[in-house]
């Protein structure tokens, strides 16, 4: 019968606890701050451990800027009603996000309104609209994402 010593169970201890050290938290968004922008979707990765979204607004002057913003992974994101095809690559909608803190072209996903009227919340952030109703469309609009 095998044994486990002081070591088996300190090295399982760190297996088990590794995924959670690798994830990160929501401190690099501005919570305080809710973007509201239209935009056209580049790419939708519907992938764990987040979806990614990839926009593009247009500056001013007319010049498309890509975005990346962060969502969750599939299996919350389901649970508010969203799939794999949801979003489409050329489809243009609102977005509702909280920007990088470091003022990069990133954010954290709040939600979106499809053109057909749609819409879907993440529940991802204290921010979002599924999560106390503090952010999300109406609350700022801010098209330069700053």
């Amino acid at each position: 019968m095998f044994k486990l010593g002081p070591r088996h169970l300190a090295a399982l201890g760190v297996v088990a606890l590794a995924p959670a050290a690798a994830h990160h938290s929501y401190v690099m968004f501005n919570q305080n701050v809710t973007t509201n922008v239209d935009a056209v979707v580049s790419t939708w990765q519907f992938t764990n451990p987040h979806g990614k979204l990839w926009i593009y607004i247009y500056d001013a002057s007319g010049k498309p800027q890509l975005w990346a913003l962060e969502a969750p992974g599939p299996a919350q994101l389901l649970q508010h009603g969203w799939d794999k095809y949801t979003v489409k690559p050329g489809e243009k909608m609102k977005i509702s996000f909280h920007p990088l803190r470091n003022g990069s072209h990133g954010g954290s996903l709040v939600e979106i309104i499809l053109p057909d009227g749609r819409q879907f919340d993440t529940g991802a952030s204290p921010g979002g609209s599924g999560n106390g109703g503090r952010g999300g469309f109406g609350t700022s609009a801010n098209p330069a994402g700053k």
